[in-house]
């Protein structure tokens, strides 16, 4: 007797039906039993542990915000981590209640109690003198009471040696508890493995019966298929079975003429997808030809400037030293005006120049030392920084770094310039360099105490030969910013600066890890 596939199917899925609630029922008994020891476990020891392990978290918020406060260089500052204590604090005070709640055993709860009143101490000795101190400048003082053997330092350290040795207190019987609970799932699982066991094998009785059935029709399917998948899409399959098999090699013939149809329009489409990119070749190589002759315009335009340049300069210059007596007091001081734009001028032709030579200069990656980098630039700087008195201070965490030496030096000497040239109106300057490894990227910062700006024109700041100040106030092109951009533009780099009037500067960089 011949059944559809249908039947077939039916039939099978029935036997399944059989053996699945069988195991089901198994199933279900040990997962009641498993859900009821792991029900026990959660609630007595795994939320307590990870309501501690928020506490934890808030403990070393407030214990690095502390260090910060000492460290504030404005009350508004030492106001704001004040505040984030405070917050902290009482966060931690409803975690201790809501243990104190759901402990059940004396020896957690004592643990608890002993946290608790190396906490009150250390929060206590912090907030009546450590904070003080930090506020009315006393750093020195608030140090020594938070070190090691200061009386915040000791408190700090009972503290946290109360913390863990409650968190000890608690993974012990978290752990006694899911061994318990181990030993019951253990038990259930070998009956369940069993029944599963003998499941299975029933179902692969009936299901090589079944496939015996099938497995000439889909065989021959097969065969055919994986002539078309080779490309032969000439090939068809025929099977006589009476039953949905046969229904679904039809099904494939149809498929296989059909994709005969995709195959021919996906060939033209990729004739057409290479014409294209043959038309993109050409459009990138008439804009290199184009980048070229701009970069070249740029050049010549900029020699040809300082030649007529040059001459007005030494004229003036001639003038000035042999017939300056003979002029008077208004005549002088146009003819010092002369050299003085001469002078300009011919700091912006330089500045035109190497900014047009960034593009076509080559990138010599090498390990450079940033260290030695930085002492050079301040070496070449000396003078000016002895005369007005700046005070630097250089914090690089790493040795090397794998990149463009030129254009490092070159972002680096920009940024301390400025630093420099905008603090001098200051009367006790001061200039942080710093570097740190970050996961995927070395970042630099360069900070002053100088005029700063206002961050509506930050993004101003990096375009060529914009100034944010007067000429008469400070000298130079604009140009500086605009340089270290594309430096580091073309190293897949960024920068961006953080400021307000007044206040002082800070600029960053970041170069990729290469």
């Amino acid at each position: 007797m011949k059944f559809s596939l249908r039947t077939k199917l039916v039939g099978s899925f029935v036997v399944m039906i059989f053996l699945i609630v069988g195991v089901g029922a198994v199933g279900i008994h040990t997962a009641k039993s498993i859900e009821e020891r792991l029900k026990d476990t959660v609630e007595r020891d795994v939320k307590p542990s990870y309501i501690l392990g928020e506490m934890e978290r808030k403990v070393g918020f407030i214990r690095a915000t502390t260090f910060s406060h000492l460290l504030a260089k404005s009350e508004l500052q030492m106001r704001s981590y004040e505040s984030d204590i405070d917050g902290w604090e009482s966060e931690i005070d409803n975690f201790l209640d809501s243990l104190e709640r759901s402990f059940t055993t004396q020896v957690k709860l004592k643990k608890l109690a002993e946290f608790r009143v190396a906490w009150m101490k250390y929060s206590r000795l912090r907030d009546q003198k450590l904070l003080p101190l930090s506020q009315v400048n006393r750093k020195d003082e608030a140090l020594a009471l938070a070190s090691e053997s200061g009386a915040v330092g000791i408190a700090e350290r009972d503290a946290f040696n109360r913390l863990e040795e409650l968190n000890i207190t608690i993974v012990d019987a978290a752990n006694f508890r899911l061994a318990l609970a181990s030993q019951t799932s253990a038990s259930s699982e070998s009956i369940l493995v069993s029944t599963t066991l003998v499941a299975i094998l029933l179902g692969l009785l009936f299901g090589l019966y079944q496939s015996s059935q099938i497995a000439s029709a889909v065989n021959a399917v097969s065969k055919t298929a994986q002539l078309v998948a080779t490309g032969d899409f000439e090939q068809s399959v025929t099977v006589r079975t009476g039953d949905e098999i046969e229904s679904m090699a039809n099904s494939f013939n149809t498929m296989t003429a059909k994709m005969k149809k995709m195959v021919l329009a996906e060939r033209e489409t990729a004739r057409q997808l290479r014409d294209e990119i043959d038309e993109r070749k050409l459009i990138e190589a008439v804009l290199k030809v184009k980048n070229e002759e701009l970069q070249a315009f740029t050049y010549t335009v900029s020699h040809d400037l300082k030649s007529p340049l040059w001459g007005i300069d030494g004229y003036a210059e001639e003038l000035h030293k042999q017939h300056s007596n003979e002029l008077d007091e208004r005549a002088r001081f146009c003819l010092d005006q002369i050299m003085v734009a001469s002078k300009n001028l011919e700091n912006l032709i330089e500045d035109i120049l190497q900014y047009s030579r960034l593009s076509e200069e080559k990138l010599s990656l090498a390990d450079v030392k940033p260290q030695e980098i930085i002492s050079a630039i301040l070496d070449g700087r000396s003078r000016i920084i002895d005369e007005r008195g700046i005070k630097f201070s250089v914090d690089i965490s790493f040795s090397t770094i794998y990149t463009w030496q030129r254009g490092l030096t070159q972002v680096l000497a920009n940024l301390i310039d400025n630093a420099i040239k905008y603090s001098r109106c200051t009367k006790y300057p001061y200039i942080l360099i710093t570097g740190r490894e970050l996961p995927d990227a070395y970042q630099f910062s360069v900070a002053d105490n100088g005029i700063g700006f206002d961050m509506r024109y930050h993004d101003r700041l990096f375009e060529l030969f914009h100034r944010l100040v007067r000429q008469e106030e400070f000298e130079g092109t604009g140009a500086g910013l605009a340089i270290a951009k594309k430096v580091l533009d073309r190293q897949g780099g960024r920068i961006w600066a953080e400021s307000q009037p007044g206040a002082g500067a800070h600029f960053f960089i970041e170069l990729p890890k290469l």
